[in-house]
């Protein structure tokens, strides 16, 4: 980890660690959407990490501020910063500008999210006129302007107050809208090297990051949890069987650490594809592993509503499926190395090639 990712995340988990609150992911299920938290994280200059100095940023790398989305599933962060942070880095290298937010329309601080227009869609842009809808737009009734990309590298930048907006939202409850536009004003834009796979394995490693932040958390508050909770006069964490319980979820914690540290690494390489696919598909068997062993390990209460474990553990499930599955990625790393031969796959797997 280099020193700026590290003054990057310390001063976001300070904000997010003073601003994010069960309460606060509660009314966010509900529709609400976190303002004073948007606004403190782009007053920091956060939500605009992903940019250069020269198009108005920060000057951190693109990793660093991808980096930040660890914290967005340490702290179960109802924000779509990582749809922000690409959508805002893909207008700003078009010169295009970004809004400046009008939180008296629900407008707030200039979100930008960013949507992949999925197969059941029949979203077109022709001549400047947007028609059809594109599901899953996360945050769209907040947004000022939401990116939407077809399949076919075509793209469009549309404010979703030109749109039927239907609410929706994952397991974890954070709202992924529907959108429906009926003759709407729309720029078309050039996504100049952001081609549509590009951006699903960038969108795909800020899910791995959230999830690695998310898992990290779901090991505390367990590690916690055992050695409080106490039978037969004894806290549960010295039983042999919670012991091997535990050995299990920190070992596939770790494994999801490294394999997102290995992808962020990996950004702006030629091997950020390979990487992301590993770390995907990786952190997501370990996120079903250690949501279970989570809560056998806290029993009755973790099943709760008002314990908190799942604000994380519903966030594990939905961030899972979200930017492609593990059958997906596994998918896409067999065909790389179909692609490369047998001579040269130990290359590509030990990152030497």
């Amino acid at each position: 980890m280099t020193e700026e990712r590290d003054l990057v995340l310390d001063s976001a988990a300070k904000i997010l660690k003073d601003g994010v609150t069960p309460q606060l992911r509660e009314r966010a299920e509900a529709g609400v959407w976190p303002d004073a938290l948007w606004q403190t994280l782009h007053d920091a200059g956060l939500t605009l990490a992903s940019l250069p100095e020269a198009l108005g940023g920060p000057g951190v790398a693109l990793a660093d501020a991808f980096a930040l989305n660890k914290l967005v599933g340490a702290y179960a962060a109802p924000l779509p910063l990582a749809e922000q942070l690409l959508a805002a880095r893909v207008l700003a290298e078009q010169s295009i500008a970004l809004p400046v937010g009008d939180a008296g329309m629900n407008r707030n601080a200039g979100l930008v999210t960013l949507a992949l227009v999925g197969h059941g869609d029949d979203f077109v842009v022709r001549g400047g006129v947007a028609t059809g809808a594109v599901a899953t737009v996360p945050w769209g009734r907040a947004a000022a302007l939401v990116l939407i990309v077809n399949g076919d590298g075509s793209a469009a930048v549309i404010s979703p107050q030109a749109a039927t907006i239907e609410p929706g939202c994952t397991l974890a409850g954070e709202p992924r809208d529907r959108l429906r536009f009926d003759n709407a004003a729309a720029n078309p834009i050039d996504l100049g090297a952001w081609l549509p796979d590009t951006l699903l394995v960038h969108l795909a490693l800020a899910r791995a990051a959230a999830m690695s932040g998310a898992l990290e958390t779901v090991l505390a508050l367990t590690i916690d949890y055992v050695q409080t909770r106490k039978q037969f006069g004894k806290p549960i964490s010295g039983f042999q069987a919670v012991q091997h319980q535990l050995a299990v979820l920190a070992g596939e914690v770790a494994a999801a650490q490294r394999a997102t540290d290995a992808a962020l690494d990996a950004v702006g390489t030629p091997a950020v594809a390979f990487e992301v696919a590993a770390a995907k598909a990786r952190v997501g068997e370990a996120a079903g592993v250690a949501a279970a062993i989570a809560h056998q390990m806290h029993g009755a209460m973790g099943f709760t509503h008002e314990h908190h474990l799942h604000q994380f553990t519903r966030r594990l499930w939905a961030w899972r499926d979200e930017c492609g599955n593990e059958t997906f990625w596994q998918r896409r790393l067999g065909r790389q190395f179909a692609a490369r031969g047998a001579d040269r796959a130990w290359p590509l797997l030990t990152g030497t090639a």
